[in-house]
């Protein structure tokens, strides 16, 4: 009856441990983080004991052994994005395979293999980037990007692909616009259109 008293007393004091990633653990991201980031490794010079509180790692796939690893400590955060990374692990060790920021994320399940990952960001107070990355071939790519007007709930890809039809050097748009944020257009074209 002492010991489970003594543990409830440590409980309130401390408060429970977090689950964690047994292969992969905070102490270990860190060391990964400082290994690979410029701006953690100043953080960490400034202010180590903030920068351990605001580390969290997250198993995300267990085959492979992926963990995403989310840092909230001010000195790397902008006004609201923070630092998130994505780490392979394996006999070898750590390795980055995607960094981004965001001010919320989330995996999303797949059929097969490892989850998806979506991220937003602040991109004004008005507006929100997101990305979804998918896994492919060892590393995280981009699957989709777009921008979200948190106002009207507006949603546009990041960029608008034009192609010319075969043999033509114009072509008509059409689409609406909104006031706040711009329209960014890529061109694909043949040499000589």
């Amino acid at each position: 009856m002492r010991r489970l008293a003594l543990y409830a007393v440590a409980v309130l004091l401390f408060g429970a441990a977090a689950p964690g990633v047994p292969w992969f653990s905070p102490t270990q991201a860190l060391s990964a983080l400082v290994r690979d980031d410029n701006s953690v490794a100043a953080c960490m010079q400034q202010d180590a004991k903030i920068v351990r509180a605001g580390v969290s790692v997250q198993a995300i796939s267990s085959n492979p052994k992926l963990a995403l690893v989310q840092v909230t400590a001010p000195c790397v955060c902008g006004a609201q994005n923070c630092p998130f990374y994505v780490y392979r692990v394996d006999g070898s060790g750590a390795k980055n395979v995607l960094t981004g920021f965001m001010v919320d994320i989330n995996t999303v399940r797949q059929a097969s293999g490892p989850p998806d990952i979506v991220a937003m960001a602040h991109d004004s107070a008005l507006v929100q980037a997101g990305m979804r990355y998918a896994y492919r071939n060892g590393k995280y790519v981009v699957a989709d990007s777009w921008r979200l007007n948190t106002q009207t709930n507006e949603r546009k890809p990041v960029s608008a692909e034009v192609k010319f039809p075969p043999g033509m050097s114009s072509t008509r748009l059409a689409g609406t616009v909104s006031l706040g944020w711009g329209d960014v257009y890529t061109f694909s074209a043949a040499p000589g259109q």
